[in-house]
């Protein structure tokens, strides 16, 4: 470095934000001075010019995105500056010419800029632009394309950091390793194509990696240590908060169903307009669809909850929203998908698309609504229509489960390629047909689960492999084996302990369940794992929630067999502990009272590779997570299982 530089302590900062600035001061301390400008050309332009470190953002708290070009005579002096070494952090440059790029670096061509909150990524664009699947959770967009900047240049070998796993990317990195899109360096001053500064700790996931990354950057620019910038950090940026130790399962239901109601997804809080279907994971808004079984799961816990608490409000906005789908046609009145509840209540007027396993759920409400109101009929004959439905569904084989698509016909569905023997399907169907058979006395239920049920015993685990991990298939399977073991009590013992023993050598020392990779190499947006089992993340959607209804049977069976009730009790328990520890406990009424599709186990937040637009990692989705889990710790409060009788 000159040995005429830095003269003072002075770091300049143009734009940013207060929290930002706030963060600056904590990691300075009284050594250093920040001096706020209005603008690059006033930062470079009075007093002495060598200073600790220039910080030049946009002003992003009066909405602005990026830095507008600079004159020739700015350039020059920033220029100057940089070849007696001085330090310079700039950050959404518009710059436009080869000066400016040799200087400050840009994106040298005639696209778009890629900002967070400034540009979406179309499906076109993304198949076009990005490489190996790298792509980034970023804020308020559903990807961010990780483009080298300057990289066709001869300044290209001197980018920083690349898209890879620093927030949620395919591509599979060395642990220890993080890296960042479109961050580079020019001599000793540094660039980014993205607002890093503007923290926003709802949506910048995971907290603990982007500590890093601003330890590393900070550190480069301010000579700072590490360690200091971190504290700061985690002093000023906190992650989504969760309950910890201490949550009573009593508290847990009632925040879950709390949830409801100030999330957002409740257009009326009487239920009288139906729910919303979840809060997205790309940007935490609400996912504005009418989704049936996250309705129904909703409105029946309202019931059974209420009924409990002697909450006549609550019981009446439960049965507002199962009536409103009713109501409003939700089951299929003629033609080939008679019985069928639609997947959907609003995205058109036919039957849409049906799968199996959720058609199954609406039965399972039905059921359960019926069971909590013996009185009202209506339940146990829309169970039987559903019944009815997919009976005839499944056939000859007894195993055309999957997907029912109306435009190609149900007969067309009656062929032998079609034919699915993947438990996802068949966890729910079997404790709904299994009920009904139950209720009705009508074998053809029962033979239907049985029929089905031996060709996937048969051949599990080599079962038609499906687009999420195995834990989800083996979710799924423990809670068929278990359902059939105990309502037709006939002995699983040996299966069951398999399926125990997978899940027991994939629970952490924190009680959740980590996720598998996923076999399908086509089929990876739907993963919330790196995939390579480097890391520890538990999913709340496809594995967790499932785990819990299983191992919530096994703990209460009376006809257990041979089944290994110590390894269940003691994996029950262990989970349950951790989903009342990491319920969300927050100030964001979003996310207070639920649980996020995917947690951390190792760094004790939530976090986890953010591959699909909506129910990726950072997803709350009514029913599957917020409807099972307070549902099956309800039965720890001594009601009745929804899952057997």
């Amino acid at each position: 470095m000159d040995n005429q530089f830095r003269k003072n302590n002075e770091i300049r900062i143009v734009g940013g934000t207060k929290q930002f600035e706030e963060l600056l001061k904590e990691i300075t301390g009284p050594e250093n001075m920040l001096v706020r400008f209005d603008s690059p050309e006033a930062a470079v332009s009075t007093g002495n010019l060598e200073c600790a470190a220039y910080i030049i953002l946009p002003h992003y708290e009066a909405g602005a995105g990026n830095i507008p070009e600079m004159s020739f005579e700015t350039i020059k002096k920033y220029a100057e500056l940089q070849l007696k070494g001085q330090k310079l952090f700039i950050e959404n440059y518009l710059a436009g010419d080869y000066l400016h790029s040799s200087v400050f670096g840009h994106l040298a061509d005639a696209r778009e800029r890629y900002f967070y909150n400034e540009y979406l990524v179309t499906e076109n664009e993304l198949k076009a632009e990005i490489a190996d699947g790298e792509l980034l959770q970023a804020r308020n967009s559903y990807y961010y394309p990780g483009r080298d900047m300057g990289c066709h240049t001869n300044y290209g070998s001197r980018i920083l950091l690349y898209a890879s796993d620093c927030i949620g990317t395919h591509k599979i990195h060395a642990e220890g390793s993080f890296k960042f899109p479109v961050m580079g360096k020019v001599n000793n001053f540094f660039y980014s194509a993205m607002n890093m500064t503007q923290f926003d700790r709802t949506a910048m996931l995971p907290v603990f990696r982007w500590k890093c990354l601003y330890a590393f950057l900070l550190h480069e620019i301010l000579g700072i240590g590490k360690t200091r910038i971190e504290a700061a950090f985690e002093k000023l940026f906190k992650p989504v908060g969760i309950r910890g130790e201490g949550n009573s399962i009593e508290n847990c239901v009632e925040k879950a169903v709390q949830w409801h109601f100030n999330s957002g997804l409740l257009p009326d809080n009487n239920g009288s307009r139906g729910m919303f279907e979840m809060i997205r994971s790309n940007n935490l808004g609400i996912r504005a669809n009418i989704r049936m079984d996250s309705e129904l799961m909703t409105g029946f816990l309202f019931c059974l909850y209420g009924k409990r608490k002697n909450d006549k409000r609550l019981i009446k906005t439960g049965n507002n929203l199962i009536r409103f789908l009713l109501d409003n046609g939700i089951q299929v009145e003629e033609g080939e998908a008679k019985g069928f509840f639609k997947w959907f209540y609003d995205l058109d007027s036919g039957p849409h698309t049906i799968w199996a396993s959720d058609t199954s759920r609406a039965g399972l409400m039905m059921i359960n609504m019926y069971k909590l109101f013996p009185e009202k009929k209506e339940y146990l004959e829309r169970a039987g229509k559903i019944g009815d439905a997919l009976v005839s569904w499944l056939g000859p084989e007894g195993l055309l489960c999957g997907c029912f698509n109306s435009p190609k016909g149900y007969k067309g569905m009656q062929s032998t390629k079609h034919i699915n023997n993947n438990p996802v399907f068949y966890g729910e169907m079997t404790s709904f047909l299994l009920q009904l058979h139950k209720s009705t006395g009508n074998e053809k239920y029962k033979n239907a689960v049985l029929k089905y049920s031996e060709k996937i015993m048969e051949k599990f685990p080599d079962t038609k492999p499906f687009g999420f991990s195995d834990n989800f298939t083996y979710s799924r399977y423990l809670l068929m084996l278990l359902i059939l073991q105990e309502m037709l009590q006939t002995d699983l013992s040996g299966k069951i302990n398999e399926c125990l023993g997978f899940f027991s050598s994939l629970q952490h020392p924190s009680g959740g369940i980590r996720e598998t990779p996923i076999r399908l190499k086509n089929h990876a947006e739907a993963g919330v794992g790196i995939g390579d089992d480097s890391d520890n993340i538990a999913d709340l959607l496809y594995c967790n929630n499932f785990v819990l209804c299983a191992l919530s049977v096994a703990v209460q069976m009376h006809h257990p067999f041979s089944v290994d009730l110590d390894c269940a009790s003691t994996m029950h328990q262990k989970l349950r502990d951790f989903i009342l520890r990491i319920q969300i406990y927050d100030t964001d009424t979003r996310l207070n009272g639920g649980w996020m599709r995917a947690f951390d186990m190792d760094n004790n937040e939530y976090y986890g590779l953010n591959k699909d637009k909506d129910w990726g990692a950072y997803c709350i989705m009514a029913g599957w997570i917020t409807g099972y889990i307070p549902l099956t710790l309800l039965n720890e409060l001594d009601e009745k299982s929804i899952f057997i009788c």
